[in-house]
């Protein structure tokens, strides 16, 4: 499979991240909707 090179980039430069302990994912709110979690006013973001 050949890679669009930015995403080639993307691909390295977060595997890097991952190895130095110093990456992040938003996956969305909704993905815990299933489980029984609400979403909205209840999302909360630490900084």
């Amino acid at each position: 499979m050949k890679l669009d090179r930015d995403i080639e980039s993307f691909i390295n430069n977060y595997v890097k991240a991952l190895k130095e302990k110093n990456a992040v994912a938003f996956i969305g709110s909704g993905m815990s909707v299933s489980q029984g979690f609400s979403i909205g006013k209840t999302i909360k973001t630490s900084c």
